[in-house]
């Protein structure tokens, strides 16, 4: 669990739920039974999830089947140690407060992970922005040249195109060519992820002929940077505001200003040995 999603588990999530259901959002106890509820179980109503809360103590004793899982009780947030555990806590959370998105989400944990994807298809569509150098597709090129690359993966022979919104995040299970054995594949999004980023950071992507390293195309669209020696500059930053007593500034470089016409950009072709994952379309 990162800082800044402790912070809204403690500042947002379990307060709104809390106060929703009548607790006591003080209760460390009761957080951390309804925490460990969350990583164990999937509920499908808030009465469901008040009749096993009720029953804690009696769920907790049950050793684990075939039908039951291993009871994680936690001690601490800190114990939250997986983007599943996050997810799962988050839904719960949101559906206790009557989130309708929460209620809808809880036990689906592959909602969280389509979000995630898309948050990192939206930084990489940022950083194609920026190329070529000598003329910036834009924006809108940069979509175009993802939409593009949809168009080849996943429309041919389609009446109803599809577009990124469209893109499928449920990974597939197909047989396997050699043995017939069924096997899990990447999904549509996963998919799409790899190529994009192969067109960008592949060696004969945009990056690349560029000339660019990776901090150079982040901070170029105003993203933040995990380079050594930004780290260190951000760390030095915020420990001398913490030593004034002040808030830290924020790190990031304000972004380059690019073209927003659209332009035609042909699609690199990938050279032996790198490109699309050898997965089918």
């Amino acid at each position: 669990m990162t800082d800044k999603q402790r912070i809204t588990l403690m500042a947002d999530w379990w307060p709104n739920a809390a106060r929703t259901q009548g607790w006591k959002p003080g209760d460390r106890t009761l957080r951390m039974q309804v925490l460990s509820l969350a990583v164990t179980f999937t509920f499908t109503s808030v009465l469901e999830f008040r009749e096993a809360l009720a029953s804690y103590d009696t769920l907790r004793a049950m050793p684990a089947s075939e039908h039951r899982p291993r009871f994680r009780h936690l001690e601490s947030a800190s114990a939250l140690n997986h983007t599943s555990d996050v997810d799962a806590v988050k839904t719960l959370l949101l559906m206790l407060a009557d989130s309708v998105r929460g209620a809808d989400e809880h036990g689906k944990p592959e909602r969280g992970l389509g979000r995630r994807h898309m948050s990192v298809l939206d930084e990489k569509i940022l950083c194609l922005s920026q190329y070529p150098l000598d003329k910036p597709m834009g924006m809108a090129g940069a979509h175009a040249f993802v939409q593009k690359l949809i168009d080849d993966k996943f429309n041919f022979g389609r009446v109803d195109k599809m577009t990124l919104e469209d893109i499928d995040d449920r990974p597939r299970v197909l047989p396997n060519k050699k043995t017939g054995e069924l096997e899990e594949r990447p999904s549509q999004k996963e998919q799409l992820m790899m190529t994009v980023n192969a067109r960008l950071n592949g060696k004969h992507g945009f990056r690349n002929r560029a000339r660019h390293s990776m901090h150079d195309m982040l901070t170029g669209v105003g993203l933040p940077c995990a380079c050594r020696a930004c780290l260190l500059v951000a760390a030095a930053d915020s420990f001398a505001h913490a030593m004034a007593g002040i808030p830290p500034l924020p790190t990031n470089n304000p972004p380059i200003q690019t073209s927003t016409n659209p332009v035609s950009v042909p699609v690199p072709a990938a050279a032996d040995g790198e490109g699309d994952p050898d997965v089918p379309f």
